[in-house]
């Protein structure tokens, strides 16, 4: 199904990719962190040894961790479409147009890629893994980890750098 266009818009190319969860650097750093957090938390609710620090351990650690898996389900319900005038984020599941972005007014890109070939775009700011004002400094650090997903990712492309080349190519043609 595709998504309804304007009069004079024609689809270019449609960017295929895979249904599956792709793990990038921060979910790994993710996984990391919470892994243990959720070992303590789930051992501390067994043992009913200080039992609501392990029902804030495993509460927070599930969160994260859902995070993950409301991304897989979002991405298996999106399609995404390159036109002659714009890039198009359409959610077959709802039947509705998600983010639709001209090439003469498009976002910050960011590429990723693996040795593979598959990798994502971030359309928009790039959230950095580790925030902080002084890095490396214990005490005087005003910051962390950052486990929040980036908003707006084109997630698991086959030959992605292609496709990251097509739409440069697209935005600096208009």
């Amino acid at each position: 199904m595709e998504p309804i266009m304007m009069q004079n818009e024609k689809i270019v190319a449609t960017i295929f990719h895979k249904n599956y969860l792709p793990f990038r650097q921060e979910d790994w750093l993710r996984i990391t962190l919470l892994t243990p957090f959720l070992i303590l938390g789930v051992y501390l609710l067994v043992t009913e040894w200080f039992s609501y620090f392990g029902a804030f351990a495993t509460g927070i650690s599930l969160y994260y961790y859902g995070g993950l898996i409301f991304r897989w389900i979002k991405i298996c319900s999106l399609q995404y479409y390159l036109t002659d005038s714009g890039l198009i984020i359409y959610n077959v599941k709802k039947r509705t147009v998600e983010h639709y972005f001209e090439f003469s007014d498009f976002p910050k890109m960011t590429l990723r890629e693996n040795a593979y070939n598959y990798g994502f775009i971030i359309l928009g700011e790039l959230e950095p893994v580790i925030e902080g004002d002084v890095p490396f400094k214990l005490f005087e650090s005003q910051g962390g980890v950052n486990l929040k997903d980036h908003k707006i990712v084109l997630d698991n492309i086959p030959n992605v750098r292609t496709v990251y080349n097509l739409i440069q190519q697209k935005t600096k043609e208009n």
